[in-house]
């Protein structure tokens, strides 16, 4: 249970915390721990049994500093960067910017703003650039030919229930990517030997919802998978995580001929991060959003679709160099 303070602290520590924790729900319920001799705080564990002040460091520490994973700083600034830089909110934001500068004294560089976001509008609508660079992704890690004789364990990333709709609803409800557990299960029924290995925590802001990883015993007990194959982690909320977390857990259980169950767009910047985090696994690449066969060209007979491909392709790639970028992986397009 999160601990709860309340004291006099002030704002500047205060949203930093909450920058690090990376839980924007603490930026609406002023709730903090922080051994800071200058102040004095009230400490309470639930409604009124007092909580031992080493405990309630030792809670902090722990979510403060997150040393395995992303830092709560770098997962919202991610977070945040996304929100603005996908096509379809860089094209509306450049057009309104464009728009307000054509208003004032700056018609010229408004007009350029404006022709940027039309264009990026163009192209994310009505051509096939995001299919195209989306198959480039899916064409990098074929699915293994002959299938392996034995494996020991079978990893699939989260990102295929949609927790959110789950958590108000009820049942079990899968989005695009459900090919990622449908896949899981075939693999699971083929080598009735092998762990699965389910890594997916919440990704979401909020931070309130149930991952991937706790939904995935309910969906592996209806086909009639034992909760005894399953390992599961549920702390990851990124890619990253899902490779560092991973490895803990094959260590400790000592696994190792290990396949990768994720969305074949979604592989290289998975593998990449495996790679860089000491884990050979069979790249087993699902859920592919293109035939194989995309050209470059125009395509205004689904404007929506290409929208959709088009955002998903940014973000990959966007992923790739920034984990480049940040030394996580060793190559830009790992192969």
């Amino acid at each position: 249970m999160r601990p709860a303070l309340h004291g006099n602290l002030p704002p500047r520590l205060y949203v930093g915390w909450c920058l690090r924790s990376g839980d924007s729900g603490f930026l609406f319920h002023p709730s903090i721990i922080a051994e800071y001799p200058a102040f004095t705080f009230a400490v309470r564990v639930g409604p009124d049994r007092p909580a031992d002040r080493a405990e309630i460091v030792a809670t902090v520490d722990e979510i403060l500093t997150r040393s395995r994973g992303e830092t709560g700083h770098m997962f919202l600034v991610s977070k945040i960067f996304w929100l603005v830089a996908q096509p379809l909110s860089l094209a509306f934001l450049a057009l309104v910017v464009g728009v307000l500068l054509m208003l004032g004294r700056f018609r010229r560089s408004g007009g350029t703003l404006s022709a940027f976001g039309l264009a990026v509008l163009f192209v994310t609508l009505f051509t096939t650039a995001g299919s195209y660079f989306l198959q480039i992704l899916e064409d990098r890690f074929p699915r293994p030919t002959p299938e392996p004789t034995e494996l020991a364990c079978i990893i699939v990333l989260g990102g295929a229930f949609e927790n959110v709709v789950m958590a108000s609803r009820g049942g079990m409800e899968l989005n695009q990517a459900a090919e990622r557990f449908v896949e899981t299960l075939r693999l699971a029924q083929a080598y009735p030997q092998a762990r699965i290995l389910v890594s997916g925590g919440d990704g979401s802001l909020s931070g309130i919802y149930e991952g991937d990883a706790h939904a995935s015993e309910n969906f592996f007990g209806t086909f009639g998978i034992g909760s005894d194959r399953l390992i599961r982690e549920g702390e990851s909320r990124t890619t990253f995580e899902n490779a560092r977390y991973t490895r803990d857990l094959l260590a400790k259980n000592g696994l190792e001929r290990c396949a990768l169950v994720t969305s074949a767009y979604h592989m290289p910047r998975s593998i990449g991060l495996f790679r860089a985090n000491g884990m050979e696994v069979t790249p087993w690449p699902t859920d592919y959003r293109t035939s194989g066969k995309v050209r470059l060209g125009f395509d205004f007979t689904q404007p929506s679709l290409n929208a959709q491909l088009a955002t998903t392709a940014a973000k990959e790639w966007t992923g790739l160099v920034a984990y480049y970028l940040l030394g996580r992986t060793q190559t830009l397009l790992p192969r």
